[in-house]
């Protein structure tokens, strides 16, 4: 008789072990998932605080620019006709409201809700930095927006009034208490905490019936008997905490639709229902809805400049279109632009005209969404959502292979080939026990990739008679520099110390460059601050592939340094985007905070990681424990003059590394800001190459490390990145800019297998010492990257945008054009 599917037999202890882990595991990337998430969290649940207050105060402001046009100024006294309907109307709207004041044009409070705030100056309720009058900066710019302040425990919402010259009139103020937004942003963290909950759950109970049927399946009998359980077992693990994740993210993505549909009705409503009121006094007035002329400028002035709203339209009860307005000012909108459209984008308030004491109903104020709009911000929650998806994801995966190669379960894999189904996936020996480590270092030192040139720019200063664009990006050359200079330095050292005394120093260096990069008061002092930060990343980097080199066989190094990379670039990602979206939110300096304490404790936690005596490569074959190499006597001469040394440094590394540190680390994130995207669209598109990197390096790694002519393959890398920065001849904006990313990662992820190998293989390497040979050419893809944003900065400044980033692209195809003749007869390894 078989054994049940489910049995009262208790699963292995190991087994559950493993199913804790991964929950663990899985409840801190969904918590890492929300906390990227809190910022359109809060975003969104503050817009719709705000639109209904927009809404409300539109109506007011409204009112009061329309006094103020027949002649009744804003002072102590004087009676607004209509007001106190308004402001009741404005309190049912808007049930936050707890204050709502007007002030002169001297910034005098003349009327509030709070007698004691009468005759006492804005200041009082705004804090002594804010600034009206003739001579504010607001008024000088002519600003008919609305102006938020927050201060003692409020949201003050500043709408100012206009006379019918443009001059400033007065203010409207409408205060929120902040625990009104707090309560909505808590609000949405308890949904997002079930959520959480439910997918656990979820995986928890799939987590209980995949683990063991992957155990079986390899068991006597099966179909897969023989076979390694491990891998199988880990497989389904990260499936189902994958499904679990994605689980996740759909009901963000749900949850956060729904919220910004509620918050446009519940604006349309008070925008239609404000323009009603208006409406409905004149109808009981006696005026018909046919004779109110101008109607529709005034249902514009409440709509002026609202993308979200495409139109207001007043109907009569045969539904004809009397007045409409767009938010673009058109008020001669045809009749069917409102007359027919999608029900769920429209939202109608009633007209009603009281007759004999019984109200009749008049017609309707329909307010109608924009689709364009709604479009929009759907495409960006869904992009949000889906970005912060993949980098919860990578850092799942990551934390996993983190925690199984250092977390202590060595002593469980001595187990037989009978129980071996039962057992914890093994942890990987080797080079790949360095890929967590370069994963957490890249993560927090990317976490600022993608507003350094924006840093510099809000610091700049004119700098040695430079070009703007070209002091931009010296805070990047600074640290390529610095970073080259390490790399050039240390490759001896590590030969002689080993890796881990070196790592440590590289992390706290940049630990050191993060921290005061957050606090430089000027350029000058951010251009060194990332000049430390590149001492430590070069130092860092290059005991990160000292360590694969000591632990590698000739024909793993390629493989050894894909995934050594993969590990990078995935922090790169998950950093990067990180770095991004939480920079919407908290400013720039407090990334560079997080940076500097990620960068500290992963240099305490080194030693903890990689314990003396616990060397990964007594996991090795015998050759990779080879002695170290003794340098020939005149190998660095040798070296320095081989032809293929010079083709690969001059023609290859140098080339790309210009082009791809200038173009992605400084070129990229000022295009797409000053072409209108957002700092979240940065990093997004810079993801593009970390997923090349991630996925793709690894498998063309395999196929390099097998093939006799690396030579090709580093062409093929030089013709891809010349490709991808030409893609600006022939598109622009964002599609440009993913073009060339997409294409530079494809590049890179078989130049830093090809290029590694290709060094490595040579008579010349081995005579000088590996480590000391990487370090060189290292150092002139440091050399490069120094260049890089200096050369861009150069072109673009010379021949625009398109033109200039092309024309570095010709120039790196010129390069692996040369490349590839001086090295062409090269057919096998040396």
């Amino acid at each position: 008789m078989s054994k049940p599917l489910f049995s009262h037999t208790p699963h292995p202890a190991p087994l559950r072990r493993l199913a804790a882990l991964l929950l663990v595991l899985l409840a801190l990337a969904m918590a890492f998932a929300a906390g990227l998430s809190l910022s359109r969290l809060e975003s969104l649940q503050t817009r719709a605080v705000r639109s209904q207050a927009d809404a409300a105060g539109a109506a007011l402001r409204q009112a009061l620019e329309a006094a103020v046009r027949f002649g009744k100024p804003l002072q102590a006294g004087v009676s607004l006709v209509g007001m106190e309907e308004r402001v009741q109307t404005a309190r049912q709207s808007l049930p936050g409201l707890a204050n709502l004041v007007i002030a002169d044009a001297d910034g005098n409070i003349v009327q509030s809700l709070d007698p004691a705030l009468v005759g006492r100056p804005l200041t009082a309720l705004l804090g002594p930095d804010w600034k009206s009058g003739p001579d504010s900066p607001d008024a000088m710019a002519g600003n008919h927006n609305v102006t938020a302040v927050s201060h003692a425990g409020m949201r003050q919402l500043v709408f100012p009034v206009r006379t019918p010259e443009g001059g400033r009139a007065g203010n409207l103020v409408l205060g929120i208490p902040e625990t009104v937004f707090a309560e909505r942003i808590h609000a949405g963290l308890r949904s997002a905490l079930v959520h959480m909950l439910a997918c656990l759950l979820g995986a928890g109970v799939l987590l209980a019936v995949a683990l063991p049927l992957a155990a079986r399946a390899s068991a006597p009998g099966s179909v897969f008997e023989g076979r390694d359980p491990n891998r199988r077992i880990m497989l389904a693990g990260c499936l189902v905490t994958g499904l679990a994740l994605l689980g996740y993210s759909l009901l963000t993505i749900h949850d956060f639709r729904q919220l910004h549909r509620q918050m446009l009705q519940d604006k349309s409503l008070a925008l239609a229902g404000a323009a009603a009121m208006d409406i409905n006094r004149l109808l009981d007035k006696g005026l018909s809805l046919e004779r109110m002329h101008g109607l529709d400028r005034r249902l514009g002035a409440l709509i002026a400049g609202d993308a979200e709203i495409e139109s207001l339209a007043v109907l009569d009860t045969g539904g004809e279109v009397r007045y409409a307005a767009t938010s673009t000012g058109n008020t001669t909108v045809p009749l069917t632009t409102t007359r027919d459209g999608d029900p769920s984008l429209q939202f109608e308030t009633p007209l009603q005209r009281t007759t004999d004491g019984q109200p009749q109903l008049a017609g309707l104020v329909r307010a109608t969404l924009s689709r364009a709009n709604l479009a929009e911000t759907t495409r960006d929650i869904v992009l949000d959502a889906a970005t912060v998806g993949i980098i919860a994801l990578l850092f799942l995966v990551e934390t996993i292979l983190l925690v199984l190669r250092n977390g202590g379960h060595g002593p469980r894999l001595a187990h037989t080939a009978t129980d071996a189904a039962s057992s914890l996936p093994a942890p990987s020996a080797g080079y790949g026990a360095i890929r967590p480590v370069a994963f957490i270092f890249l993560f927090a030192l990317d976490t600022s990739l993608s507003f350094i040139p924006l840093q510099m720019e809000a610091l700049y200063t004119p700098l040695f008679g430079l070009a703007k664009d070209v002091v931009l990006g010296l805070p990047i050359s600074a640290e390529m520099a610095c970073a080259g200079l390490t790399v050039l330095a240390s490759g001896a050292w590590i030969d002689r110390v080993g890796w881990r005394l070196p790592c440590m120093l590289g992390l706290a260096g940049a630990a050191v460059g993060s921290l005061l990069s957050a606090m430089a008061p000027d350029a000058l002092t951010f251009i060194a601050a990332r000049g430390i930060t590149g001492l430590g990343y070069g130092l860092g980097i290059m005991a990160t592939q000292g360590f694969v080199v000591a632990n590698t066989r000739v024909d793993e190094r390629g493989r050894g340094m894909a995934q050594l990379f993969a590990g990078v670039y995935a922090g790169s990602l998950c950093g990067g985007a990180a770095g991004a979206m939480l920079a919407e939110r908290v400013g720039y300096a407090p990334i560079f905070l997080v940076a500097a304490g990620l960068l500290l404790a992963l240099a305490l936690a080194l030693p903890l990681l990689f314990r003396e005596g616990q060397g990964v490569a007594s996991h090795q074959p015998p050759a990779a424990a080879a002695s170290r190499p003794v340098r020939t006597p005149g190998a660095l001469p040798r070296f320095l003059r081989s032809r293929a040394v010079l083709a690969l440094a001059c023609c290859a590394i140098l080339p790309g590394a210009l082009g791809l540190i200038g173009y992605l680390n400084y070129l990229l994130p000022l295009a797409l800001i000053r072409g209108g995207a957002s700092q979240s669209d940065v990093g997004r598109v810079l993801m593009l190459y970390s997923v090349c990197l991630i996925y793709l390096a690894p498998p063309l790694a395999r196929i390099i490390d097998h093939s006799s002519r690396r030579h090709v393959w580093i062409t093929i890398a030089g013709l891809l990145a010349a490709m991808g920065l030409g893609a600006y001849a022939v598109l622009d904006g964002l599609a440009a800019a993913a073009a060339a990313t997409a294409l530079l990662g494809l590049s890179a992820s078989i130049a830093f297998a090809a290029q590694s190998a290709f060094a490595l293989d040579l008579a010349e390497t081995k005579a000088l010492g590996e480590a000391s040979a990487l370090s060189i050419t290292s150092a002139v893809e440091r050399l490069g990257q120094v260049l890089g944003p200096l050369c861009l900065g150069a072109a673009v400044a010379v021949l625009g945008l398109g033109d200039g980033v092309a024309a570095v692209g010709l120039g790196v195809l010129a390069a692996t054009l040369l490349f590839w003749m001086l090295t062409r007869r090269l057919g096998q390894r040396t």
